[in-house]
C-alpha cells in the first residue's frame, strides 16, 4: 500500500527484483476508485477449489473502517466482478480470511493501531462475501492490563502441521513519541463449532 492505493508486483524469484504487475504501471486499486475507503492492507485468500479472493480496506482518521472484497481471475490481478463491501461489525482494517470446515472466518483488526484499543476480532460467514456475523468469542486478542500484550493486531495465520498460529504485532512501552512494535506468535484454538477461541499469549524469552 502507498497512500490510499494498493499496488502489486511480480518477480521470477521470491526475493525479487520486482516490477509492476500491471503493464500500464498503475496501481491495482487507485484512491479514486473507492474514495470512501482507505485502500490499504490487501490480503489474498485462496479457497479449497483454487478460487482466489482479495480483501482490503480501512478508514480515515481512525473511524469508519470499510472492508472490500472481490474475486480474482486466474491472472491474480484482474477482477471477476465488481468489488463489494463486506464490512463486519467492529471492523477497522487488516482483513485476513481463513476457512474452517466450510465456514469462512473473516479476521480483522479494530481500534487504533497506535494505542491499547487495537485488537483482533473475527466474523463468520457461509461464503467468501458473507454476510458475516460477529464471532462468538470476538475479539479473540486484546490488551491485557499489567502484561506485555498491548495493542495486539494486524495479524496473519500460519499453519504448521495441524496447528494454526496467529502472527501479530503489539506495542512495546517506551518514552519516545513514535510507536515501537514487536512481532509475536501464539497458538489458535477452535471450539467444537469451528469458532475461534480467545488467544492466550505465551510468555517466552524475547528474540532480538
Amino acid at each position: 500500500s502507498v497512500g490510499s492505493e494498493v499496488w502489486a508486483g511480480v518477480s521470477d524469484q521470491p526475493l525479487g527484483p520486482w516490477k509492476n504487475l500491471k503493464k500500464d504501471n498503475k496501481p491495482l486499486i487507485a484512491a479514486k476508485d473507492y474514495p470512501a475507503v482507505h485502500n490499504i492492507d490487501a490480503d489474498c485468500f485462496i479457497d479449497d477449489n483454487g478460487d482466489a479472493f482479495l480483501y482490503w480496506g480501512s478508514g480515515f482518521n481512525w473511524i469508519n473502517g470499510k472492508c472490500m472484497a472481490v474475486k480474482l481471475k486466474p491472472d491474480m490481478f484482474s477482477f471477476v466482478n465488481k468489488p463489494a463491501e463486506v464490512t463486519p461489525t467492529g471492523y477497522f482494517e487488516a482483513p485476513h480470511m481463513i476457512k474452517r470446515n466450510n465456514e469462512y472466518l473473516l479476521m480483522f483488526s479494530e481500534g487504533k493501531a497506535i494505542d491499547e484499543t487495537y485488537r483482533i476480532g473475527y466474523a463468520v460467514g457461509k461464503t467468501p462475501f458473507g454476510p458475516f456475523q460477529k464471532g462468538k468469542y470476538s475479539p479473540i486478542l486484546s490488551t491485557i492490563p499489567g502484561t506485555a500484550t498491548i495493542g495486539p493486531g494486524h495479524h496473519t495465520v500460519i499453519t504448521l502441521g495441524k496447528q494454526d498460529y496467529v502472527l501479530y504485532h503489539r506495542i512495546v512501552p517506551q518514552k519516545e513519541k513514535y510507536v515501537l512494535r514487536e512481532l509475536c506468535l501464539d497458538s489458535l484454538k477452535y471450539d467444537n463449532k469451528n469458532q475461534l477461541m480467545k488467544v492466550v499469549p505465551v510468555k517466552t524469552k524475547r528474540i532480538n
